[in-house]
């Protein structure tokens, strides 16, 4: 066979297998929400680029940090609405990230806003991947005036590699 029959053999089996993965499709804007007291809302918007519906969640999470390892704990203080909703192709939509404590905001708060693309079982196609995107915002809720920083420094060799350690114990 020459090598023009052979590209057209690969191209005809190439053409022939289903696809192995869709590309997630649900953008999200923007990637920091920041909201200084008495501010308690800000929005998030999220788009559809694919040509179908899409559905996706959101949920909020307290975030701390222990030993250098992120930890999320479900929130109350700080709520995302819709908590769910259905995009339809090429539409922006709106999610509201309120905090919805009364109390005043004596420091920062961190929380962490997960969006979360929910697979379409009606498109789920036999041995294909279809992949879902989650996005992982981070929210900071300030307090009106921060207070400043207050950093603290440590170095030290652990298992024959340098730690360096820095902590906030500050605004």
């Amino acid at each position: 066979m020459s090598r023009s029959h052979w590209r057209l053999v690969a191209a005809l089996a190439l053409a022939t297998v289903p696809r192995a993965a869709e590309a997630a499709s649900l953008q999200v804007a923007p990637v920091l929400v920041e909201m200084r007291a008495p501010t308690a809302t800000s929005t998030v918007r999220l788009r559809n680029e694919s040509d179908q519906p899409l559905s996706a969640q959101a949920r909020v999470f307290r975030w701390t940090q222990v030993d250098g390892r992120d930890v999320f704990e479900p929130a109350a203080d700080v709520v995302a609405s819709p908590p769910s909703v259905t995009l339809s192709p090429r539409v922006d939509y709106s999610i509201r990230v309120v905090r919805t404590s009364r109390g005043p905001v004596e420091k920062e708060e961190a929380y962490r806003l997960l969006l979360d693309e929910l697979p379409d079982a009606s498109r789920v196609q036999s041995g294909a991947v279809a992949l879902v995107l989650r996005h992982s915002i981070p929210v900071f809720v300030m307090p009106p005036v921060q207070a400043p920083s207050k950093l603290s420094w440590s170095v030290k060799v652990t298992g024959g590699k340098i730690v360096l350690t820095a902590a906030n114990s500050g605004g």
